[in-house]
């Protein structure tokens, strides 16, 4: 499995759909549901992550540390 972290939400759609384009996929998205001074900044991603990759599961980090 590959992974890559993204501290971009631009830039880890950038590689969602280049990977796509590219035949391999991400499995899975992987990330916090806050951002940042954003506490809904996961949530309102998804949209644009289910444009890029509808198929690709998504799982949140909901800790607050």
């Amino acid at each position: 499995m590959r992974g890559l972290r993204h501290r971009a939400p631009h830039a880890a759609l950038r590689f969602l759909e280049t990977s796509a384009q590219a035949g391999a996929p991400i499995q899975v998205v992987i990330s916090d549901i806050k951002r940042g001074s954003d506490p809904d900044a996961g949530t309102k991603a998804i949209p644009s992550l289910r444009e890029v990759a509808p198929d690709t599961p998504i799982v949140f980090n909901i800790a607050d540390y």
